[in-house]
């Protein structure tokens, strides 16, 4: 694979163009061959009801321009309980971040009550890659992150599966390297 360096910015598309309830940090940057960049989101949820869904999608742009990568967000606001503690009402499995991802990414979930975990890696012709947790859980938001970049494997699709005593989840990511 040969690497290059990358200059990148960031910009919030929605009609109309203005989201306040999202923030990014850095804006823009530069990333070196070979390395990756963070960035942090920041959401803020005070002037919205419990329950409302907020969509928005950051476009990441690079130059030279090697393509644009779009992240969709949507955050459904919740109700904080006096500990501060956002209440689970479902049991959940959640979109990896950043999916696509090159090395690592996190995999996180809901559940509603404590339970038995099941949480693995598939690849596409289903063979079990590993498993992240096999345990009892608490109630509450959990998550794992997944070290992909040992050389066991490598760029393409795979399959995250989140099995509980009562409920079963499937969803996709894509490691790029």
């Amino acid at each position: 694979n040969m690497g290059f360096s990358v200059n990148w910015n960031i910009r919030a598309v929605l009609s109309p163009g203005v989201i306040p309830w999202i923030t990014y940090s850095p804006n823009s940057g530069y990333v070196e061959a070979g390395n990756t960049g963070t960035v942090t989101v920041d959401f803020n949820t005070v002037d919205h009801d419990v329950g409302e869904v907020l969509i928005a999608q950051l476009q990441f742009n690079s130059d030279p321009d090697v393509g644009s990568q779009n992240v969709d967000i949507q955050v459904i606001v919740g109700d904080q309980e006096a500990t501060g503690q956002t209440e689970v009402t479902e049991t959940a499995l959640n979109a990896s971040f950043p999916n696509p991802f090159t090395d690592h990414t996190t995999i996180s979930f809901s559940l509603k009550q404590a339970s038995n975990v099941k949480l693995s890696i598939y690849n596409v012709k289903g063979q079990l890659v590993e498993t992240l947790v096999n345990d009892n859980m608490d109630k509450g938001n959990h998550e794992i992150e997944w070290n992909a970049d040992s050389g066991r494997v490598g760029s393409g699709i795979y399959f995250y599966k989140l099995e509980t005593e009562n409920k079963s989840f499937l969803k996709k990511m894509i490691m790029m390297k």
